[in-house]
């Protein structure tokens, strides 16, 4: 997973952790845990393959805390296929709709 999560003391920031297949973040970086985490569920090999390839340590962040160019291009065109990992649930399933 890349995203923020939020720590209480610095507040939301730029961050990467594992994620169970129910979606509970495995943060083993941060000790507490954060209290928040919202992020992408990124194929490890997806991520390894972006960072590689441009050089960078995030695929979402650029320094400074600004977005990448590949968040730019995926904000502007959508994220390709295959790179998503499927965790949790779907949001559909989660909000159901009044019947």
């Amino acid at each position: 997973m890349e995203g923020f999560a939020d720590d209480m003391i610095l507040g939301p920031t730029a961050h990467a952790w594992c994620s169970r297949a129910d979606a509970r973040a495995i943060d083993r970086t941060w000790n507490p845990p954060g209290v928040a985490y919202i992020g992408l569920p990124l194929r490890p090999e997806a991520a390894k393959s972006f960072t590689h390839d441009n050089g960078t340590w995030s695929v979402l962040f650029a320094s400074g805390g600004l977005s990448s160019p590949t968040a730019e291009n995926w904000m502007r065109h959508g994220i390709p296929q295959g790179v998503l990992a499927d965790v949790g649930i779907p949001f559909p399933a989660a909000f159901p709709q009044p019947g």
